[in-house]
């Protein structure tokens, strides 16, 4: 967690200490368009323990196949293991919404693995049905993996590859909307816990707080995925990677990244340019040097 602020982890803390229930969830469908339609929808209801050791117990899941209107794509079949034939026997979503409907209801926080996807696609589900989606709060997984794992140890931040960084893939076939919540939830207790201990190593240790000068947007021409927020400081210059969400120091720089308080940067860069996030600031500055 040295290239990465705490704001994610502290805002992990504060929903769980307000919520008892956790409804993880996950989707598969026919594909990564807007209209693409949910052919399988799996959730579960944990009641999450927080006395001596944090833990997830089940309180009740469910899991529904739904029937596409169309056929579906083969590269969803050859990812998913589900079949035309196989869906045929299964209800259209205006049958199966209301099921759907009445679990997202329930209290408790909403909780699953790059969840941004799935909530994107349950919106549509809703419109298509004539109701509203009320989005709530929500944990992702993914970020906690993000904060946690070493970019340098994970050839990727997907599930599978997380999951097995993790030990955590006994039994489970992913890209199965069921497993792929029980993965889910395995990594999430054991990136609780490397939050936890994190927590406990960092207090009372002393970290750098730089003052913000200003930032500017910059990109590699010969490697556009190469897009940088540098923040140059007091204490010398550190940037903010727009691809990876993460920050870094050159080389040349005789600042270390774990010696640096790099939320208080984060925290003067948004209130400088007046951002609710980085992702916004981004934009905001690159807009800024294109009009340059």
């Amino acid at each position: 967690m040295n290239n990465r602020t705490n704001f994610y982890r502290d805002e992990i803390f504060r929903l769980l200490g307000q919520e008892r229930y956790l409804l993880a969830f996950d989707v598969e469908t026919t594909g990564l368009q807007p209209d693409a339609q949910i052919i399988q929808f799996a959730g579960v209801l944990y009641e999450m323990g927080k006395e001596k050791k944090f833990t997830l117990t089940e309180r009740e899941r469910m899991n529904i196949y739904i029937r596409p209107r169309t056929a579906l794509p083969k590269r969803i079949t050859e990812l998913t293991g589900l079949t035309n034939t196989f869906l045929a026997d299964y209800p259209y979503e205006e049958e199966a919404f209301p099921l759907i409907r009445a679990f997202l209801s329930q209290e408790g926080i909403y909780c699953g693995y790059n969840v941004a996807f799935d909530i994107g696609k349950i919106r549509a589900l809703y419109e298509r049905q004539g109701f509203l989606f009320h989005q709530r709060k929500y944990l992702d997984v993914l970020e906690m993996a993000r904060d946690c794992i070493p970019k340098d140890k994970i050839e990727k931040y997907n599930l599978s590859s997380v999951s097995s960084y993790l030990n955590t893939t006994q039994g489970l076939d992913y890209h199965n909307a069921q497993d792929d919540i029980s993965a889910t939830a395995r990594c999430f207790i054991r990136l609780l816990n490397m939050y936890i201990q994190a927590w406990r190593e960092e207090r009372g240790r002393k970290k750098e707080k730089l003052v913000l000068s200003y930032c500017y947007y910059w990109v590699n021409r010969y490697q556009k995925s190469m897009q940088r927020v540098i923040a140059v400081t007091t204490g010398g210059n550190l940037y903010y990677d727009a691809i990876k969400k993460q920050w870094g120091i050159n080389k040349k720089e005789s600042l270390k990244i774990e010696d640096v308080d790099l939320d208080f940067i984060q925290i003067q860069c948004l209130s400088k340019y007046k951002c609710q996030d980085m992702d916004e600031l981004v934009g905001l500055l690159k807009k800024k040097k294109l009009s340059q």
